[in-house]
């Protein structure tokens, strides 16, 4: 499941991310904490902030979707149900 220029990992549904995007361990937790501590301060501009420095850019469909939820509240109320 290897190539010459990429490794590949599988993640269901057919599709194949490159490990070299794959986050480590300290990376996801760094993130984490990050994105904590934006949600407890319920700070906006964090929030956008940190979007485009993890791949999420404005272009992105997601973006919008992502900012509007966190201003209804509801991303902090799934935060707090899975912890």
């Amino acid at each position: 499941m290897t190539t010459d220029s990429v490794c590949l990992t599988s993640i269901g549904e057919g599709q194949a991310m490159p490990d070299k995007y794959r986050h480590t361990n300290a990376e996801r937790n760094t993130m984490l904490r990050q994105l904590r501590r934006i949600l407890a301060l319920k700070d906006e501009r964090g929030l956008m902030k940190f979007l485009p420095e993890h791949g999420i850019k404005d272009e992105n469909p997601r973006f919008p979707q992502i900012v509007k939820a966190f201003r209804e509240g509801k991303i902090d109320e799934a935060s707090k149900k899975t912890s």
